[in-house]
């Protein structure tokens, strides 16, 4: 099946979730990753990285160069999980520098595990706020997946997920799919 591609497009994976959900995503996009584990960051496959100092911000040099790379893109999706280091304020960030460099966003946040305890209520408290800067936001629920996943594996239901994720990536590219349209998953 051949894709048409409507027009440039970037996917910007951010923290641990958002740089494995990018390794799903093809080629045919400019791939921007953002981790604060370099280790992670180096395996990550992206045409720019950038390393985050642990527990803060994306630096100036680090937006001037997403703005760079965002150059001539009709859209931007950020993959992110939340709930970890100062997640939120680099979301925030991000979305704003996608504004700046005329891109419209998209984000698809990750929501942590019931498990996970407080990192789930910081995510869940971090996603209304970036709903408020970014109406295109959809938040992606760890349990749901698991619900869904029937007798997969973590691991396969997880590399199964980032697949579909990658998959309406492509097709709201090519402009085959409205980001308001249900996704392969269960969405909060």
């Amino acid at each position: 099946m051949t894709q048409k591609m409507t027009m440039p497009a970037a996917v910007i994976g951010i923290g641990g979730a958002g740089c494995n959900i990018l390794n799903s995503v093809d080629g045919s996009f400019i791939r921007i990753a953002l981790n604060s584990d370099e280790a992670a960051l180096e395996r990550t496959d992206a045409d720019y990285k950038f390393i985050i100092p642990k527990n803060e911000q994306a630096d100036e040099t680090t937006l001037r160069g997403i703005r760079g790379a965002l150059s001539g893109c009709g859209i931007a999706v950020v993959l992110a999980g939340l709930g970890g280091r100062s997640k939120e304020e680099t979301v925030t960030e991000i979305i704003n520098t996608i504004a700046d460099a005329g891109s419209k966003s998209y984000i698809i946040a990750i929501n942590p595990f019931t498990f996970e305890g407080e990192r789930r209520i910081i995510a869940e408290k971090s996603f209304l706020k970036i709903r408020d800067l970014c109406s295109e936001s959809r938040l992606l629920d760890n349990d749901d997946m698991i619900r869904t996943s029937g007798d997969m594996t973590l691991d396969s239901a997880m590399k199964k997920m980032n697949e579909s994720i990658a998959e309406s990536i492509i097709s709201l590219r090519n402009g085959h799919a409205c980001f308001a349209d249900p996704m392969p998953m269960a969405w909060v």
